[in-house]
């Protein structure tokens, strides 16, 4: 289940990466980053390849294949180090994972990897037609830009194997039907845009993840909106070896079952992530002095230099992510509250609390 742990960290510096602003020439020091020095930086991440696919419903996505390094001094993943984006005719693609497809391996990108070893990872978006793709990677606070790369579609055909079942399906027959049939014509349905992970409403609209804490034991239960494949949910679940049984449920969620000493193993390490976006933030966004977590991190008290350059940094981002990985953790840890819930309480330098 450490993989739900990751989506909390995930989530949240997906939210912030759009925060922590520089309007001015001046920046706080930066805490350690995941690449740091500038001869590090050209080798660290390029496009290996990229081609055309299609998802379940045959909408057209385009495949990224990246190559890169881990230039840090502890093993890391792609989904830790950068932040990748793509643009076609000036508007951000939507990403999408491919689950079961052949062309696109979903687990790379959370694949750690040794320090000084490089590792190919696909990443997959949605485009609308055949214009050049901008692609550009970056870390997670949109500081530093790794890589910045147009792709052109020109002369790219879409990789399908469908095609050939079509076919044989809408072939006619040879013998003349002494009936003729008509199927009925359906409209298909109009397309929905995959919701923005930043979307707050959106993440309140999962599931919820259930919490039972009966004894000495806590069941957990992982709602299928947060589960990409339960039977590979299950077996990594096993293979952690904390859990007294994983099991995968008819309706595609996940019951998970541990003791209460482990249970608070798992919320503590929660709890240890958040801190970690807490310093993190402190020291990268300008107007951010302390954030101070209370009532068991379902609230914060949120200091900052002045209200003005609050808002006008773009700061309020990455407390707006710190809202969103509160609300896992309070759900994982039993309790009834929704992200909406998480109370934030914002001051100046004076001490006096404000609006945002």
């Amino acid at each position: 289940m450490k993989k739900y742990l990751s989506i909390v960290c995930a989530i949240a510096m997906l939210i912030s990466l759009t925060g922590c602003g520089s309007s001015g020439s001046s920046s706080k020091s930066s805490s350690k980053s995941s690449v740091t020095s500038d001869e590090k930086k050209n080798d660290t991440i390029s496009i290996k390849n990229y081609r055309l696919s299609t998802d379940s419903k045959n909408n057209p996505v385009l495949i990224v294949d990246y190559e890169f390094r881990n230039n840090t001094d502890e093993a890391k993943s792609f989904s830790s180090l950068f932040y990748d984006k793509a643009f076609q005719n000036g508007v951000k693609c939507k990403g999408i994972t491919l689950i079961g497809s052949k062309d696109f391996d979903s687990s790379a990108n959370d694949t750690e990897i040794l320090p000084g070893y490089t590792y190919t990872v696909n990443q997959a978006y949605y485009i609308t037609d055949n214009s050049d793709v901008l692609i550009m990677v970056t870390d997670y606070f949109n500081k530093t830009t790794y890589l910045e790369q147009t792709i052109s579609l020109e002369n790219l055909q879409i990789e399908t194997t469908t095609e050939k079942a079509t076919e044989e399906v809408t072939e006619a027959p040879t013998e003349k039907p002494t009936e003729k049939i008509t199927e009925p014509v359906t409209e298909p349905e109009p397309e929905t845009e995959p919701a923005s992970i930043s979307d707050i409403d959106y993440l309140n609209s999962l599931g919820d993840i259930a919490v039972d804490k009966t004894g000495t034991t806590v069941t957990i239960v992982i709602p299928a909106e947060l589960v990409n494949d339960a039977n590979q949910a299950v077996e990594e679940g096993k293979s952690e070896g904390r859990f007294i049984s994983v099991i995968a449920n008819a309706d595609g969620s996940v019951t998970y079952t541990m003791t209460i000493e482990e249970h608070n193993k798992y919320m503590e390490e929660i709890r240890s992530s958040i801190n970690e976006l807490i310093q993190n933030y402190v020291s990268q966004c300008q107007s951010i002095t302390a954030i101070e977590p209370i009532d068991d991190y379902t609230g914060y008290n949120v200091h900052v230099t002045n209200p003005e350059e609050y808002k006008k940094n773009g700061d309020y981002i990455a407390i707006t992510s710190l809202v969103v990985s509160s609300g896992f953790y309070a759900q994982f840890n039993g309790k009834n509250i929704s992200m909406n819930d998480i109370q934030i309480h914002l001051f100046d330098a004076n001490g006096n609390e404000f609006e945002q």
